[in-house]
């Protein structure tokens, strides 16, 4: 009888760790869940992802939700002492008087996010490139990264180099580099003999031309968007080349989606999830309409010192956004959307405005007086790039 009694013991302590130690419970399963649209891109749980957890739900937090935190901490380091910032976004160097739009920290609603370290973040990226890949948006994100770094590591040992299309950083201690590469649309545009003339010829369906730039990069940050609607002036092409046939304009959403379609192959077919990230960086949003925010009588985003504090006055989700969720979800390889377009929505004060030509005067035509869409450096790439440290490190 004492050897059954054993035996039951030992069996009520077998099903007590089954019920309470499975290692294939459910609990476990939400770090492995598809890694796309805002979803962990890593294959480990750290410690903060179970920081990170709802209380009662399975989902990670969402960084993307949150709200805009006034924090006199901010900002990360002085615009006016970072000789890497384009002119154009820099705000302070070009008369800005307020300094409130730098001062604004993201806060996401279920979790929080560290404050960004520079040391932390070349130290992951030792032996690495990172590679920031599309338009003048994309380059104020990496001028901001760059300035952030330099923030951390004044001393360190570096190389700049600045030549178009591509802006090189190199922490040479880590063996690393944060790029930037000029591609806004992502697949080809070509300059060709068109009847004799030499002509702007965007490609729809070639890539290869501006993907051997990328090839081999560590980690990938795409964006391609808003150049796809530019109109007169400001259109980037002469001929869309389409089944063969050269054609000056066409729909440019469908154009939009051929294009993200064939970037999507791309990555599918050539690179490997187990030796490269891959983020993309949904639309970032304007502030021309100050009836958006129920101010008909507003010039633009001109004076503008406050965000929006209301979710009625945030803009409606562009078509661009639909399109590339939509090829995203179809690819195979697991890119992470880098949904910043609702948090950005909030930001019509952070605007160049009419601060973009060094002695605070307008710098366009009457048609377009202040810019209300790039944003001024130092200010929201930062954030940008704080939740992008954070993923990429915890």
């Amino acid at each position: 009888m004492p050897e059954l009694a054993l035996s039951s013991f030992l069996f009520l302590l077998l099903l007590l760790f089954f019920l309470f130690f499975d290692p294939l419970s459910a609990t476990h399963l939400p770090f492995s869940r598809d890694r796309r649209l805002g979803r962990s891109i890593h294959g480990h749980v750290s410690l903060l992802e179970e920081n990170m957890v709802s209380e009662g739900s399975a989902e990670l937090c969402n960084i993307f939700n949150g709200r805009w935190v006034f924090d006199e901490s901010y900002p990360l380091y002085s615009s006016q002492s970072c000789p890497y910032i384009s002119s154009r976004v820099n705000c302070k160097y070009n008369g800005r008087p307020d300094s409130d739009y730098q001062k604004w920290r993201w806060q996401p609603d279920t979790c929080n996010v560290p404050r960004f370290d520079g040391e932390k973040l070349l130290e992951g990226l030792r032996g690495k490139r990172l590679m920031i890949v599309g338009d003048s948006l994309d380059r104020s994100m990496w001028e901001s990264l760059v300035c952030m770094l330099l923030s951390y590591s004044p001393d360190i040992t570096k190389s700049i180099q600045l030549n178009y299309p591509f802006n090189v950083f190199r922490a040479l201690e880590y063996n690393a580099s944060v790029e930037f590469f000029w591609a806004p649309f992502l697949v080809d545009l070509d300059m060709e003999l068109v009847l004799g003339q030499p002509k702007r010829v965007l490609k729809p369906y070639e890539i290869e031309g501006n993907a051997q730039a990328w090839r081999g990069v560590d980690i990938l940050i795409f964006n391609s968007a808003h150049y796809w609607t530019h109109l007169g002036g400001l259109k980037s092409w002469d001929y869309i080349e389409y089944e063969n046939g050269l054609y000056e304009d066409l729909d440019r959403m469908f154009i939009y989606q051929k294009g993200m379609e064939t970037w999507a192959s791309w990555i599918d077919s050539n690179l490997d999830p187990q030796k490269t990230r891959v983020f993309f960086r949904s639309i970032s949003p304007i502030h021309t309409d100050p009836s958006q925010w129920d101010e008909p009588n507003g010039n633009r985003c001109v004076n503008e010192t406050e965000p929006i504090t209301q979710d009625a006055f945030l803009s409606p989700i562009p078509p661009q956004m639909t399109i590339i969720e939509t090829v995203l979800k179809q690819m195979k390889f697991p890119v992470y959307f880098f949904n910043i377009t609702r948090l950005s929505d909030y930001r019509k004060d952070a605007h160049p405005s009419v601060y973009t030509s060094g002695d605070g005067e307008m710098r366009y035509g009457s048609a377009s007086p202040a810019d209300c869409s790039h944003w001024c450096v130092s200010g929201v790439p930062d954030i940008w790039n704080e939740l992008l440290a954070f993923l990429l490190l915890y």
